[in-house]
C-alpha cells in the first residue's frame, strides 16, 4: 500500500466518530488522542506523533464538541512544526496528545479515565499460502500485532451522565411520589387513627369528665352536644361508615376506647374522675384504683321511688325497664341543673351538685361553704332540679301507662301514682373509691350523706315530697326562701346537733278552682292534664309564659321560683295566710305550748283541706308525736325532738 493511502486510512480513523449520525459532521465527537500502528513496510508497531494527509474534508478545521479541548491544546503547544507546514499546504494532520498515551504517566493527562477509552485491535490468525490448516504460532504473519488506540469518550460521558441524571431524576420523582403515597396511606390508616386514640387518653387523663373529641383540636365544644361517651363513640362509628371508610383494625380500636372511656364516665361518674385521670395519666402500666379520696364540700340529694317493693312485685322483670325510665328522668334534670347522678341503690339514687374549681373548694375548706356564691347557685339548681323531676314523672305518658297496668291495677285498687321522696342537705364529704380490686365504687362518705339519705326517709313520716335540711335552706335564694317552710327541728341518730328541716310544699290534684268548685279528683289524670309542657319542650326545661323566653331567665335563677309554670301549679293554694298559720302554729309547738300549738296545727290541716283537699302531712306528724305525749311536752324539751327513723 502506497504511503499516501496508508496516512489516508490512518486519518480517517481518526475521524471516525464523525459518521456516527451517517453523514459527514463538522463536529469530531470521538477524537483519537494516541495512535501505535504497524508501519507500511512491515516494521515493527510503533507510536506516530502526527498523520499527514492531503485527501481530507473542511479544510481540517474540526470542531470539538466538549469543554476543554482547545485551551488544552494550547497548554500542550499548539501544532508541532510538521502539522503547521502541513496545513499550510492544505493537508490535513492529525497530532497526538502529548500527555494521554497508552502505557504512559497520565498524571498531566487534563481527562479522567472515564472520559477515554483504550482501543486495543488484534487480526485474525491467517496461513501465508492459504490452507484451511490450522495455523501455528510462526506461520502467522500477523502473530502478536496489536493496534492500539485512545479514544476520547468525554462527549459520550457527557451524554451518559445526562441520560444519568435524567434517570435519576426520573426515580427520584418516583420515589418521592411513592414515599408521598406511603406516607399518606400510612398516616392515614395507621400514624392518625393512633394518633386520635392517645389524644383521646389525654383528654380523659386531663379531664375525665368531659366527652373526648376525635378531632385534632382536644376537647367538644361547648355548643356541642355533651352525649354520652358510648354514644359519641357510636356516632363517630356511623359517620365514618356513612363517609364511605372500610372498617379497618384501627377505627375499630379508636371506637372501642371511646366506648370504653365512655362506660368509665358512665360507670364511675362525677366522683370517679380522680381514679379515672390518674390512671389514664399513670406512666407503670398498673391499675391503682384505690387511691386516697379527698375532701370536697356541695350539695347531695338522695331520691327514692316510693312503693317500691310492691310495684317490684308486680312488674317482675319489667321493674327494670320502669327504674331505669325514672332513672332516665332523673339524670336528665339533674344534669340538666348543674348536678351529676352518682349511684343507684334498689329503689334510690345518690345525686351531687359539687363545686369542681379546685381554688373553690380551698377557700370553702378555709372560710366555709355558706357565702360562696357558687354553692348558693348550685342549692337553687338542686332544688329547681328535684320540683322538675316531680312535674317530668306526672308528665310521662310512658310512665302514666303502668297505672293500666293488670296486676297494679289489682293491687293499689286503681289508686296508683308514681310519686318519689327527696332529701337536700350540703356539707362536706370524702369522695374516692369504695370496694376492692374486684369492684369498687366511685361514692362519698360523710355524715353529710348520711344524713340527706335520713331527710329522704323522714319524707314519708311527715307526708312531703321534699325534705332540707336548714344548712341548705340558708343557702337558697331569697325567692326560693318565700317559698319554703320550716317543719320540725330534729336530732336525727349519729349526730350531736339538732337541725331544722324544711319543705316546699308541691301538691298532686287540681286545684278547687281548676275543676269548676264541683269537687276534685284526686286521679293522676287531672294532674297530668294540669301540667302538659308546650310543644318543643325538653325533659327539665323551665316552662315559662309566653311573653317570657327562657333566654331571659338565664343567670336569675330566684326569679325562676315567681316564673316556672311547673313549680307555680304545684304549689297552688299555698297561700301567704298558709304560711302565716303555719308558723304561728309551729312557733308554739317549739316553744313548748302544745295545748295551743294542737289546735293551731288543726286549723292549718283544715285550711289545707280546704284549699287543696287533703290533709297536711306537717300537721299530722306534729299532731301525732304530741298525741304520744299526751300533749305535754318532755321536761327537758329545749325545742327538738329525736328523728328515730333511718
Amino acid at each position: 500500500m502506497a504511503v499516501e493511502g496508508f496516512s489516508y486510512l490512518l486519518y480517517a480513523y481518526t475521524e471516525q466518530s464523525r459518521f456516527y449520525l451517517g453523514e459527514l459532521t463538522a463536529a469530531l465527537a470521538r477524537p483519537i488522542l494516541y495512535m501505535a500502528v504497524p508501519n507500511t513496510l512491515g516494521a515493527p508497531i510503533r507510536s506516530l506523533d502526527y498523520v499527514v494527509t492531503k485527501r481530507c474534508d473542511n479544510n481540517g478545521n474540526l470542531e470539538y464538541p466538549f469543554l476543554g479541548w482547545q485551551e488544552d491544546f494550547d497548554a500542550q503547544g499548539g501544532w508541532t512544526a510538521d502539522c503547521q507546514a502541513a496545513r499550510a499546504q492544505g493537508k490535513c494532520c492529525w497530532q497526538r496528545h502529548k500527555y494521554c498515551g497508552i502505557g504512559e504517566d497520565q498524571e498531566n493527562c487534563p481527562w479522567r479515565d472515564t472520559e477515554m477509552e483504550d482501543v486495543a485491535f488484534s487480526p485474525a490468525e491467517t496461513c501465508p499460502d492459504g490452507s484451511s490448516e490450522k495455523p501455528t504460532e510462526l506461520s502467522s504473519s500477523c502473530t502478536h500485532v496489536t493496534v492500539y488506540a485512545k479514544v476520547l469518550n468525554r462527549s459520550k460521558t457527557e451524554t451518559t451522565a445526562e441520560y444519568s441524571m435524567i434517570q435519576t431524576t426520573f426515580i427520584v420523582f418516583l420515589l418521592g411520589i411513592g414515599a408521598m403515597m406511603f406516607s399518606k396511606d400510612t398516616q392515614q390508616l395507621v400514624i392518625s387513627p393512633i394518633e386520635k386514640m392517645v389524644n383521646i387518653v389525654k383528654q380523659l387523663a386531663d379531664d375525665p369528665l368531659s366527652k373526648p373529641s376525635t378531632q385534632s383540636g382536644g376537647y367538644m365544644d361547648d355548643g356541642e352536644d355533651h352525649t354520652s361517651g358510648a354514644a359519641h363513640a357510636a356516632a363517630a362509628q356511623k359517620k365514618q361508615q356513612s363517609s364511605g371508610n372500610s372498617q379497618l383494625e384501627t377505627n375499630m380500636l379508636e371506637t372501642t376506647i371511646l366506648k370504653i372511656g365512655g362506660l368509665l364516665q358512665v360507670g364511675f361518674g362525677e366522683a370517679g374522675a380522680q381514679i379515672i385521670g390518674k390512671n389514664m395519666s399513670s406512666q407503670d402500666g398498673e391499675l391503682n384504683i384505690l387511691i386516697p379520696g379527698r375532701k370536697i364540700y356541695g350539695i347531695f340529694g338522695f331520691c327514692f321511688i316510693r312503693e317500691f317493693t310492691d310495684t317490684t312485685e308486680c312488674l317482675l322483670e319489667e321493674v327494670m325497664v320502669f327504674v331505669n325510665k325514672i332513672a332516665r328522668i332523673v339524670h336528665i334534670c339533674v344534669h340538666e341543673w348543674a348536678g351529676a347522678a352518682n349511684k343507684n341503690i334498689g329503689d334510690s339514687f345518690l345525686l351531687t351538685w359539687i363545686v369542681n374549681d379546685l381554688e373553690e373548694q380551698k377557700q370553702m375548706a378555709r372560710y366555709g361553704y355558706d357565702k360562696n356564691e357558687k354553692m348558693q347557685d348550685l342549692s337553687d339548681k338542686a332544688l329547681i332540679s328535684f320540683v322538675k323531676v316531680m312535674a317530668e314523672l306526672r308528665r310521662a305518658s310512658d310512665l302514666r301507662a303502668y297505672t293500666s297496668h293488670p296486676k297494679i291495677q289489682q293491687k293499689f285498687l286503681n289508686s296508683y301514682e308514681i310519686r318519689m321522696g327527696f332529701g337536700l342537705h350540703c356539707g362536706w364529704a370524702i369522695e374516692g373509691a369504695i370496694g376492692s380490686e374486684h369492684k369498687i365504687d366511685a361514692s362519698y362518705l360523710s355524715p353529710h350523706v348520711n344524713l340527706c339519705a335520713r331527710l329522704e326517709t323522714a319524707t314519708d313520716q311527715y307526708g312531703v315530697d321534699i325534705l332540707f335540711s336548714e344548712q341548705f335552706h340558708d343557702l337558697l335564694s331569697s325567692k326560693a326562701k318565700d317559698r319554703c317552710r320550716k317543719l320540725d327541728v330534729i336530732m336525727v341518730k349519729g349526730s350531736s346537733k339538732a337541725i331544722g328541716i324544711f319543705t316546699l310544699d308541691l301538691h298532686h290534684t287540681a286545684s278547687q278552682s281548676d275543676t269548676g268548685g264541683g269537687g276534685v279528683s284526686g286521679s293522676a289524670a287531672s294532674t297530668v292534664l294540669e301540667l302538659q309542657a308546650p310543644e318543643g319542650h325538653q325533659c327539665g326545661e323551665v316552662i315559662t309564659t309566653g311573653e317570657i323566653s327562657k333566654e331571659s331567665l338565664v343567670g336569675k335563677l330566684g326569679i325562676l321560683f315567681d316564673m316556672d309554670q311547673d313549680l307555680l301549679r304545684m304549689q297552688e293554694g299555698i297561700t301567704p295566710e298558709f304560711h302565716t298559720l303555719w308558723k304561728q302554729a309551729f312557733h308554739l309547738y317549739i316553744n313548748g305550748a302544745w295545748t295551743p300549738a294542737k289546735e293551731a296545727l288543726m286549723r292549718v290541716n283544715a285550711m289545707r283541706m280546704q284549699l287543696q283537699h287533703r290533709a297536711d302531712g306537717p300537721s299530722e306528724c306534729l299532731l301525732a308525736y304530741m298525741q304520744q305525749l299526751d300533749f305535754c311536752p318532755p321536761e327537758d324539751w329545749q325545742g327538738y325532738r329525736k328523728l328515730e327513723s333511718k
